[in-house]
């Protein structure tokens, strides 16, 4: 008898302990995502000043895969765009957001993550070869628009590449081709 009733009450306790939890997250959910979307949008202002606040914008995978882009978010009073786009540097990928204002110009340039040799091609993540990128707009390229760092010339050029994709993404979209 100590054994049935042993075998319905750590049941009954595990069914009480799932309700539990299952009203907490209803309860903090919309207020963990709200949060979450206010974190998002002030890091993408960092990026575009003037940005307010962010939707989503869609592309076709072939353009996604064409241009690089992991995600694109239009500023929802105009000023502008934050792309986040992939390329192919020294130790491997980097990932970069690049704040386009709505004049076609780079805002600001961050890199979100790269494994680019400590000393040499982590230079790039300098503000000094960051600031290089604000102000300018069309197609970029080691030399005419932006000096490369010394002895880092893949992972410089895959800067570039990174923010020239996301300089195409928005004339993409300011074109009418995407969101």
């Amino acid at each position: 008898m100590k054994k049935v009733i042993q075998c319905i009450i750590l049941p009954l306790i595990c069914v009480i302990i799932a309700a539990a939890l299952a009203f907490t997250n209803s309860v903090t959910s919309s207020v963990i995502e709200e949060r979450e979307k206010r974190e998002q949008d002030a890091a993408r202002m960092e990026l575009l000043s003037e940005g307010d606040s962010f939707t989503q914008v869609t592309l076709d995978e072939a353009q996604l895969k064409e241009l690089n882009v992991v995600d694109m978010y239009a500023a929802d009073n105009g000023a502008g765009y934050v792309v986040q786009t992939t390329a192919s540097g020294y130790g491997g990928p980097i990932t970069v957001m690049t704040g386009v204002r709505s004049d076609g110009t780079v805002e600001k340039v961050r890199v979100m993550s790269s494994s680019e040799t400590p000393g040499v091609g982590k230079k790039t993540e300098d503000e000094s070869f960051l600031n290089q990128f604000a102000g300018k707009s069309g197609t970029l390229s080691i030399g005419s628009s932006v000096t490369a760092v010394s002895g880092a010339t893949v992972s410089s050029r895959a800067m570039v590449e990174a923010v020239n994709s996301a300089l195409a993404a928005v004339e993409l979209v300011k074109g009418g081709s995407g969101q």
